[in-house]
């Protein structure tokens, strides 16, 4: 099973942990993102499902800008309190992932976030079951899945 684009209908056991990268909750929050009929389509898919939230993606999505719309937040914390949330610590990873970080992009001249490379991290611990990876930056993540066979999900 390789990571390839698709568009997100899960079938099968509910038991299945799907971790949203932050540019879903943007889409999902605000109407004028590019993604955001995507992300609700998708929403509507992943609900009943576990969800997985690294720390590093709430404090990349619940920043100024965001906060300032009490209407996502209310939304936000609605949806918290309904979805089978699992929140994954980034501890563990933090050092290496900023050593990762700056030497990609000094020597790989891959520019790759130090959230992202913490989520790569994340996708590549073999402690952590994780089926799908919705993200509408795949190019980040893809080889990363295609290891773990973790299907990427996107627009």
């Amino acid at each position: 099973m390789h990571s390839q684009k698709r568009t997100l209908k899960l079938n099968g056991s509910i038991n299945k942990f799907i971790l949203p990268d932050s540019c879903f909750w943007f889409g999902l929050y605000h109407s004028k993102d590019t993604h955001h009929e995507k992300c609700k389509e998708i929403w509507e898919s992943i609900q009943r499902y576990n969800i997985l939230l690294p720390w590093p993606i709430l404090y990349e999505f619940l920043n100024t800008r965001f906060v300032k719309q009490s209407s996502w937040v209310e939304k936000f914390n609605k949806a918290r309190k309904k979805l089978a949330i699992k929140y994954i610590n980034d501890q563990p990873y933090r050092r290496e992932a900023l050593e990762a970080t700056i030497y990609s992009s000094i020597f790989k001249k891959r520019n790759i976030s130090f959230v992202d490379m913490l989520i790569r991290f994340i996708l590549n611990d073999d402690n952590l079951k994780i089926h799908f990876l919705v993200t509408f930056n795949e190019k980040d993540f893809m080889d990363v899945c295609q290891e773990r066979r973790i299907e990427i999900y996107y627009g």
